[in-house]
C-alpha cells in the first residue's frame, strides 16, 4: 500500500520559500515593469499617477494591497476573466476611423501587436523561479526523507522535494525549473468556456459579415487561449501515473487550495484510488478550510471516502 502526497504552494512557503503569486508580481515590477503594467491593464487595473497632488505612500500601499486581492491572490483563476468590455470598447472606437474594406486584416494585425505581449508570461515565470533559492530550506518532515515507497505529485515548480528530502520521482504536473523537471513551468487558467464562447461569437460574426466583431472576438479568444492551462492534456500526458494509483490507500493533501483549474486532477484521482482510501487534507486558515470543504463536497469525494481535515501545523515534525 502507498500514500499519495499532493503538495501545493503552501508546502514551499512552510519551508521559508517565497513562492506566492504576489512574489511573482514583485519580480515583474522590479524586472519587467512595462509588461506588468500592460498585463494588469487587461484586467482593468492601472497604476496610480504619482504626480497627482493626492498621491501619498499610504495611498500606494492601499492600491498595491487591493491589486493583490483583486488579481494576484488567486491569480490563475482571475486571469481567465480579462476586461472583455474594455477590449470591445477599444475595437468599437476603431471602427469609425477605418475603411470597411479589408478592416479584418488591419484589426487582426493590431490585436497581435496589442495583446501579443502576453506570450512572454511563461518566460518570465521561469526567470522568476530561477531566482528562488531552496538551498537554505530545512527538513520539516522526517518520514519524507529519501522516501522511495510513496508517490509524490507536486503543483510547485521548485526542487524542494528533490533537494531537501532526496525524493527522486516527483510528478511536477505543471512543469518546473530544469533541476527538477524537463517540462517548462506552465501558469494559466482553466476557463475554457470563455475561449469557446468567443470562438463561437467570431464564427457567427463571420457568417453575418461583421468583420470588426469577428476580429475582436477572435482576439479575446486568442488572449485567453494563450493563458489557458489544458488540464485534460496534462492528465492524458501523465496517464501512466494516474492509472497506477490503485495501490494507494491514503491521499495526503497539503498546501493546496484546489482552484477550479485543479479540480480535474482530483476527479481523476477519485476515479482511480480504492474505495477504502483515506484522505487527509491539511489547511492553513479557517478560510482555507471552508474552501476545501466546499471543493471536496462538490467533487463528491467527501461522500465517497473518509476525509479528514486537519490544521497544517499538525503535519510537520518541527
Amino acid at each position: 500500500m502507498q500514500t499519495l502526497y499532493i503538495f501545493g504552494n503552501g508546502f514551499d512557503i512552510a519551508h521559508g520559500i517565497r513562492t506566492p503569486y504576489a512574489a511573482f508580481r514583485e519580480f515583474l515590477k522590479e524586472n519587467h515593469e512595462s509588461f506588468l503594467t500592460t498585463f494588469e491593464s487587461m484586467y482593468n487595473i492601472r497604476p496610480l499617477d504619482d504626480t497627482e497632488p493626492w498621491y501619498t505612500k499610504e495611498a500606494q500601499e492601499r492600491w498595491d494591497k487591493s491589486v493583490i486581492n483583486d488579481l494576484w491572490w488567486s491569480f490563475e483563476e482571475k486571469i481567465g476573466h480579462p476586461d472583455v468590455e474594455g477590449m470591445y470598447d477599444s475595437a468599437y472606437s476603431m471602427v469609425d476611423t477605418m475603411p470597411m474594406e479589408g478592416i479584418i486584416d488591419t484589426m487582426n494585425v493590431y490585436w497581435r501587436e496589442q495583446y501579443g505581449f502576453v506570450d512572454k508570461l511563461q518566460k518570465y515565470v521561469l526567470e522568476w523561479l530561477q531566482t528562488i533559492d531552496t538551498s537554505q530550506a530545512m527538513c520539516k518532515k522526517d518520514s519524507l526523507i529519501n522516501n522511495r515507497n510513496d508517490l509524490f505529485m507536486s503543483f510547485n515548480y521548485t526542487d524542494t522535494l528533490e533537494k531537501v528530502y532526496g525524493i527522486k520521482d516527483v510528478l511536477h504536473l505543471h512543469g518546473g525549473i530544469p533541476s527538477c523537471c524537463e517540462i517548462a513551468p506552465i501558469m494559466g487558467h482553466g476557463n475554457k468556456y470563455i475561449i469557446d464562447l468567443y470562438r463561437r461569437k467570431a464564427k457567427e460574426a463571420q457568417e453575418e459579415y461583421v468583420e470588426w466583431y469577428e476580429s475582436i472576438c477572435n482576439a479575446i479568444a486568442d488572449f485567453c487561449e494563450s493563458l489557458y492551462k489544458d488540464t485534460d492534456a496534462i492528465i492524458s500526458e501523465n496517464d501512466d501515473f494516474f492509472s497506477a494509483l490503485w495501490d494507494v490507500n491514503q491521499v495526503v493533501c497539503l498546501g493546496m487550495s484546489f482552484g477550479d483549474v485543479d479540480v480535474p486532477y482530483l476527479d481523476r484521482i477519485e476515479y482511480e484510488v480504492r474505495p477504502e482510501t483515506k484522505w487527509l487534507v491539511y489547511y492553513h486558515s479557517d478560510e482555507d478550510l471552508k474552501r476545501l470543504k466546499s471543493v471536496f463536497g462538490i467533487t463528491g469525494i467527501s461522500r465517497k471516502f473518509e476525509v479528514y481535515f486537519r490544521k497544517s501545523d499538525n503535519f510537520w515534525d518541527r
